[in-house]
């Protein structure tokens, strides 16, 4: 579906409270592996009100999207959903086979979504002219952080297709295709930046070393991709020059989505005070261009050493606030005071720990730390 999204209604600004802007804003019915991948990919996270699920329909395989215009105070809705068994049917009717191997089953399906992730998925609706009053209906509304006014409705297809404002949106249509950057040049990125980032400190009188500990490169590589190809080979570039890894946890990868820009941060850290400097690379000029504010804000907790497991729900919230620390806080409670004991069950579906909350800030930590997601239940 993403894929779809993407090629037909891709992304065009980000919007939402700040520091938490995302491009889109997905409305899920969740009891299907689909809705974490939203999460991930998408970073359409429950924390940034991003990603809302309800059952409002008996089909857990369908998702609505709303890309909204900034600008215009308009937004695009787009409805999708997938069936199994339709395309098992179109595997059987291409490959000729009269049983479904599972393994050959997916790897049909990955060069489907690798050439033409449309014929996957069906786009049920697509409407423009989508009003501020509709999004808070569907989405509800948080205009300050713990201050919720209007309660989210989900995907409510009988209020959606009786909107008469409501107009049939034109797909872009782009066109859908891979770079060939090899591994050894997503790697000569990932040195280049360590590179350049060891002369910009030299440039102040400071020498790095390699495999100083108080040096942190943060950076969305590995979750971006450049030209539609991952970008983790770039972690190993920076390794090279400067020794940074995550279980050092001096290489930090900040959560971002798909067509999000590849940005490095480096932070040195001297007591309490921190040297930063930063730069994104442009895909077009494929250049490295140094910047002159940093990227994130999670290098302001660094100088205090925070366990590592909340750092991680930092790293995937994607920044540092208030709204996020509770999150780790009980879940942490959680953990110690009623443990899982011996008796968890091994589906993959199933957890031990059920979350209800009205808090939605402290979810992407919950879901970072504990796990419980959309997909579980």
């Amino acid at each position: 579906m993403i894929e779809t999204l993407l090629k037909y209604y891709p992304a065009t600004n980000e919007f939402g409270l700040p520091l938490e802007g995302v491009s889109y804003q997905v409305i899920g019915v969740p009891g299907g592996s689909d809705d974490d991948v939203f999460i991930y990919a998408m970073d359409a996270t429950p924390g940034k009100r991003a990603y809302v699920g309800f059952n409002t329909t008996e089909d857990t395989n369908i998702v609505g999207f709303i890309r909204w215009n900034s600008k215009t105070k308009k937004g695009t809705l787009i409805i999708m959903a997938y069936n199994l068994q339709d395309l098992i049917s179109k595997y059987k009717q291409e490959t000729g086979e009269t049983a479904v191997s599972e393994l050959k089953f997916n790897a049909w399906a990955v060069k489907k979504l690798t050439t033409s992730p449309e014929t996957l998925v069906k786009i049920l609706y697509a409407f423009d002219n989508l009003t501020q009053d509709q999004v808070n209906y569907l989405m509800g509304y948080e205009p300050t952080k713990g201050n919720t006014t209007i309660a989210a409705a989900g995907l409510d297809l009988n209020y959606i297709l009786n909107q008469t404002n409501l107009i049939n949106a034109t797909p872009s249509n782009s066109s859908y295709s891979t770079g060939n950057l090899t591994y050894g040049d997503l790697k000569n990125i990932g040195r280049l930046a360590a590179e350049k980032a060891v002369e910009l400190f030299q440039a102040m009188g400071i020498n790095l070393e390699r495999d100083d500990y108080q040096l942190f490169v943060l950076t969305s590589a590995g979750y971006v991709r450049l030209n539609n190809q991952e970008t983790s080979p770039i972690w190993d570039g920076i390794y090279d020059i400067l020794g940074s890894r995550l279980s050092r946890k001096t290489l930090l990868p900040v959560h971002a989505p798909l067509w999000g820009q590849l940005k490095f941060d480096f932070c040195l850290i001297n007591g309490t005070q921190k040297i930063i400097k930063s730069m994104y690379y442009n895909i077009t000029s494929g250049t490295l261009v140094v910047q002159n504010s940093s990227n994130y804000r999670i290098e302001e907790v660094l100088p205090y050493d925070p366990p590592f497991d909340v750092l991680m729900g930092w790293l995937f919230h994607n920044h540092v606030c208030g709204g996020s620390s509770p999150g780790y806080l009980i879940a942490d409670y959680i953990f110690n005071t009623y443990p899982r004991g011996k008796t968890r069950s091994t589906s993959m579906s199933q957890h031990s720990i059920t979350v209800r909350t009205t808090y939605s800030s402290c979810s992407s930590v919950f879901q970072r730390d504990r796990e419980p997601t959309p997909t579980r239940g």
